[in-house]
């Protein structure tokens, strides 16, 4: 990846009943579709569907998706064939998976014609996920996604990706299929701890579990420092990855993997950092509301600000103002 941006998403709704309307698949030729899927909403923004039993004797569906979640997809067993219409802004395209296979995709606006094999018993999970609540997950680690993973943080741009499924992620699905027999609230926590570690499986996956180590030299290191100090002195409209190894003299995997080395958290991790010390600072001072510090530290989307404060602080910011009016907010610098 090489942009550092701020998404101006607005923050997950309280109930599911938003992205519970918008993957409702218009599927004919299989039958009603209570008859084939189980979706369960397990937090606000993220739902996990699996087939009911019936499903792999469907040979054939065909179908629209309207809308844009991302789903993360573990296939254990089973295999099918995607033909797409408008994806990827190619007029046709078809996609085989098979078992044995991990999906992310975002195949919002398309029609497609899906051909599953009658003569294998169909078994998977799908996490899917509101791109809101995607972005607050990975927002620290940015720039150590893959190229073009930032599309999923654009409502109504298109991705795919395929590889296979590890043996984590195949054991993390089983446990979903395979629920401990709890009832209740017991039940619900049991499938979101679930579901989360299967993302959690994704997540790392994509990120490369860390930045792997290279040797750096003074004139390196030097260059990192450089980097840093570019960040800090433009950290309201940081300049792009890309440019930032520009202008230091290294190559942008030597700039990630090093900066993750030397400061131990990533470029756009630190730039966070940045905004949030710096808004801590102006939020102590009067004469700064939390709309204006927002807007003092970069941030165009309130909300946005507000969630990436409270994640970094663990405090609202609302709420470290009116502790400063009577004189007990947290000291922390």
């Amino acid at each position: 990846m090489s942009v550092i941006c701020n998404c101006d998403f607005k923050e997950p709704s309280g109930d599911n009943s938003c992205i519970l309307e918008r993957i409702q698949t218009d599927l004919r030729g299989a039958g009603p579709k209570e008859d084939l899927v189980k979706f369960m909403a397990v937090k606000p923004g993220l739902v996990l569907s699996m087939p009911k039993r019936g499903f792999a004797r469907v040979p054939s569906v065909t179908g629209e998706n309207a809308n844009d979640p991302v789903r993360f997809s573990v296939l254990l067993s089973g295999s099918s064939v995607y033909t797409a219409k408008g994806f990827l802004g190619r007029r046709k395209m078809e996609m085989e998976v098979g078992s044995g296979t991990t999906t992310i995709s975002a195949i919002c606006h398309t029609k497609g014609h899906i051909r599953f094999d009658p003569d294998k018993a169909l078994l998977n999970v799908t996490i899917i996920i509101d791109r809101p609540l995607l972005y607050t997950y990975v927002s620290d680690s940015m720039d150590l996604l893959p190229e073009g993973f930032d599309a999923l943080f654009e409502p109504g741009k298109q991705y795919y990706s395929m590889t296979p499924t590890s043996r984590e992620m195949a054991d993390a699905a089983m446990a979903i299929l395979r629920p401990v027999d709890y009832k209740g609230y017991a039940q619900k926590l049991y499938y979101e701890s679930r579901a989360l570690d299967l993302l959690a499986l994704h997540l790392d996956r994509l990120t490369g579990n860390k930045a792997s180590a290279m040797p750096l030299c003074r004139s390196d290191i030097d260059r990192i420092h450089y980097a840093r100090q570019v960040i800090e002195d433009n950290f309201q409209e940081p300049p792009t990855i890309a440019a930032l190894a520009k202008m230091c003299g290294v190559n942008e995997h030597k700039l990630k993997t090093g900066f993750k080395q030397t400061f131990n958290t990533t470029v756009y991790g630190f730039v966070t950092r940045v905004k949030m010390e710096k808004a801590w600072k102006l939020l102590t001072d009067d004469a700064y509301s939390v709309t204006r510090t927002a807007s003092e530290v970069g941030y165009t989307n309130i909300s946005h600000f507000i969630s990436s404060f409270n994640k970094h602080f663990n405090i609202n910011p609302g709420a470290l103002k009116k502790a400063r009016s009577r004189d007990t907010a947290p000291f922390i610098y």
